[in-house]
């Protein structure tokens, strides 16, 4: 399954961005905050995880698997939504005081960062192959 048109990849950000709203705290409510937390965090990585393996953009091959660097069709999406999430690492950062989940913050951090991170690299690795404008397979 691949998703092309851009009115059915913002319904699919939409709706993961609704489930992961409602479903964190009624898992909060029945589990705890660190259940909630987990929820939260695994909707919001699979979100990632799905966007980034079905998403295609215009003049990009349809059916071929990306290469597992490649998170955007461009690199400016990349760059647009790595920095994103830096800013929610930090936003989270500063929140560390008011919350009783430490640890599990922590883990957010590091999610937020890592994922900051593979679309920024994958964005310096679209900017630096023009060429790569297409789907291609080179590591």
């Amino acid at each position: 399954m691949r998703i092309t048109s851009e009115t059915s990849k913002a319904a699919t950000v939409v709706v993961g961005v609704l489930l992961a709203m409602i479903a964190t705290p009624i898992a909060a409510a029945g589990g705890g905050l660190a259940t909630g937390y987990v929820v939260g965090t695994a909707i919001s990585v699979g979100l990632v995880v799905l966007a980034t393996r079905t998403f295609r953009g215009p003049g990009e091959e349809v059916e071929p698997p990306r290469p597992w660097w490649r998170a955007t069709n461009r690199p400016t999406a990349g760059y647009v939504l790595g920095v994103l999430y830096l800013l929610q690492a930090v936003t989270l950062l500063t929140r560390l005081d008011s919350v009783s989940v430490r640890a599990l913050t922590w883990l957010s951090v590091a999610i937020c960062v890592a994922i900051g991170a593979y679309f920024l690299h994958s964005s310096a690795r679209l900017a630096k192959a023009p060429a790569a404008a297409g789907h291609t397979t080179a590591a």
